[in-house]
């Protein structure tokens, strides 16, 4: 297990949150988006973890995100994908 393991299983929480057409505390919105960040420029190949980071963000700014259910479904999507990134 790498320590990058807990803060994406926390960003994947999140967007779980999300994905359940719930909104999450804004600590765990900075929170999860900034570990996003921090995972967008290990590597060239995260453009999802840039449109998660960037929905959270928008959030944890006092945005709103009114999502309908394709964006749930979009919000479970990356969910999976962060946890994926965990496990690697």
């Amino acid at each position: 297990m790498n320590g990058h393991t807990l803060p994406l299983q926390e960003a994947a929480a999140v967007l779980d949150t999300l994905a359940a057409g719930c909104v999450p505390e804004r600590a765990a919105l900075v929170a999860a988006a900034l570990t996003l960040n921090t995972h967008c420029h290990d590597d060239t190949a995260a453009r999802d973890l840039m449109d998660a980071a960037a929905g959270l963000e928008s959030l944890a700014a006092g945005g709103t995100l009114d999502l309908d259910a394709a964006g749930r479904a979009r919000a479970a999507t990356l969910a999976a994908i962060v946890r994926a990134r965990a496990a690697a």
